[in-house]
C-alpha cells in the first residue's frame, strides 16, 4: 500500500505535463498538443480513482474503462497529429491536422462547432479541391450525384 501512496502523492504533486521550453511548435499545433498533455496528466489519477472505486467489480464496469481508455487514445493522436503535420511543413497538412485537433477536444469536451470551425472546413476542402494536397492527387474525384440547379 505504500508504494501506491507514493506513487499517487507523486502524481497529485506532479502537476501537468507541459511541452518542453525548448521544443518548437507551430502556433497552431500548440494549443493542441498543450492541451492533450494537459489532459493526459490527469488520466492516471482518473485511471487509478476508477481502479479502487470499483475494485472487484470492475470487470462489469467495462464501459467505463473503454471509455476513459478511448480518452487516452483521443488524446494521444491530438499529439501524433500535431506533431506529424508540423514536421510536414505543409499548410495543407496543417490545416487538416487543426481541423482533426478540433474535432477531437470537441468530442472530449461536449462542445459544438463554431462559426469559424465550418470557414476553416470550407478553406481546407477548396485547397484540397484545388490539389493542394499532393498526397490525394491520385485519387479521382467523385462527380456530385444531385447537384443543385441554379
Amino acid at each position: 500500500m505504500i508504494p501506491y501512496a507514493i506513487w499517487r502523492a507523486g502524481k497529485e504533486l506532479a502537476g501537468p505535463h507541459k511541452v518542453p521550453s525548448g521544443f518548437k511548435l507551430n502556433e497552431k499545433m500548440r494549443p493542441h498538443v498543450e492541451f492533450a498533455l494537459h489532459e493526459l496528466s490527469n488520466s492516471p489519477i482518473e485511471l487509478s480513482h476508477a481502479m479502487v472505486t470499483h475494485q472487484l467489480r470492475l470487470a462489469d464496469r467495462q464501459c467505463r474503462i473503454a471509455d476513459m481508455s478511448q480518452r487516452i487514445q483521443d488524446l494521444i493522436t491530438m499529439i501524433v497529429t500535431a506533431l506529424y503535420a508540423q514536421n510536414s511543413n505543409d499548410e495543407v497538412t496543417l490545416a487538416a491536422a487543426d481541423i482533426l485537433c478540433q474535432d477531437l477536444t470537441r468530442k472530449l469536451n461536449g462542445e459544438r462547432p463554431s462559426d469559424q470551425y465550418f470557414k476553416d472546413c470550407r478553406k481546407l476542402a477548396e485547397k484540397i479541391i484545388e490539389g493542394g494536397m499532393p498526397s490525394l492527387s491520385g485519387i479521382k474525384q467523385a462527380d456530385i450525384m444531385f447537384g443543385y440547379q441554379q
